[in-house]
């Protein structure tokens, strides 16, 4: 069960932490302070090993990119501060009665033609230099997610386009990939609405 949890440059939490957490807690708190934010974080930590979880929430959210070819879900939301660049990322780490688990992501500078991971075939990665000329322009970036902690450590890399997206087939593709990994048990609950069970196969957001 999740004891303690820290939050560092996720969405709009630059710093946030919670520690002493039972079976069931509750979130309480304005609009628009982080509470939903908190809890997409939990599900991230709870189901290592695949990007899922930040590709759905941000489909949820409506956080695309579009254009006339594709559309892109819009990584820099999930940045404080909404700025891409190299060094730029976020960490989430939690604690049960034995065990820390973390996940670290970083945005990389992309000096060289890109090795395509996760079944991507190249087209969200390609697709990046034809774009060199548009507007709205952010510097060659990989996203790499590092998780740390049972079952093990796990690296994945994702190529961001040109103007700072993931393909959505690609990132739907992505998210249908399951974990293996048992979850922490227990509930938090978001300021009057449903429970959010913390486990990485079912974790379903309050209604807002």
């Amino acid at each position: 069960m999740l004891r303690d949890l820290r939050i560092s440059n996720f969405r709009g939490l630059r710093e946030f932490a919670m520690s002493g957490l039972g079976r069931v807690n509750l979130l309480v708190g304005t609009n628009n302070c982080g509470k939903t934010s908190v809890l997409e974080a939990i599900h991230v930590l709870s189901a290592p090993g695949t990007a899922g979880p930040l590709w759905l929430a941000q489909g949820r959210r409506g956080e695309t990119i579009d254009n006339t070819s594709d559309r892109q879900v819009d990584v820099a939301h999930l940045v404080h501060g909404h700025k891409l660049a190299a060094g730029s990322g976020f960490q989430i780490t939690g604690h049960d009665a034995a065990d820390e688990r973390s996940l670290v992501a970083k945005f990389l500078e992309r000096r060289s033609k890109p090795i395509f991971v996760d079944g991507d075939d190249g087209d969200n990665g390609d697709a990046d230099v034809r774009e060199f000329a548009s507007a709205n322009q952010v510097a060659p970036l990989t996203l790499s997610l590092e998780w740390s902690g049972p079952p093990g450590e796990s690296v994945r890399d994702f190529v961001i386009s040109r103007r700072g997206g993931l393909g959505l087939g690609f990132a739907r593709a992505t998210a249908r990939r399951p974990s293996s990994t048992p979850g922490w048990r227990g509930k938090i609950r978001q300021g009057g609405s449903s429970t959010m069970p913390c486990g990485p196969r079912r974790c379903r957001q309050p209604r807002r």
